[in-house]
């Protein structure tokens, strides 16, 4: 008889907790079938306008720290394609201006 506590190659199929947990570290590194393109789409869309505002207020109140934030945050979505470091560098690079002053 198999040994249920054994992890093997179908073992997600046997513990519903290794489900959940692939699950979300496949969601949160960008696993392929777990996020869809609409997601990272949206995702990026929304990371971008925060940009813009970003690169609004940097013009408007001559601040280059912020001008150049926004510029990043809407370029760099382009390159990281994965979930976990789309958000972190999104949330780095959004937090940048208020560390960095001019």
């Amino acid at each position: 008889a198999p040994n249920p506590t054994r992890m093997t190659k179908n073992s997600s199929l046997i513990n519903p907790s290794a489900i959940r947990h692939n699950a979300t570290f496949n969601l949160l590194i960008g696993g392929k079938g777990i996020v869809d393109t609409g997601t990272k789409l949206l995702i990026s869309v929304v990371i971008s306008a925060i940009g813009m505002g970003y690169i609004v207020y940097g013009r408007k109140q001559m601040k280059a720290s912020a001008l150049v934030a926004g510029i990043a945050l809407c370029i760099y979505p382009y390159f990281i394609h994965i979930l976990l470091l789309n958000l972190l560098a999104g949330l780095a690079i959004m937090a940048a201006p208020f560390f960095i002053h001019d």
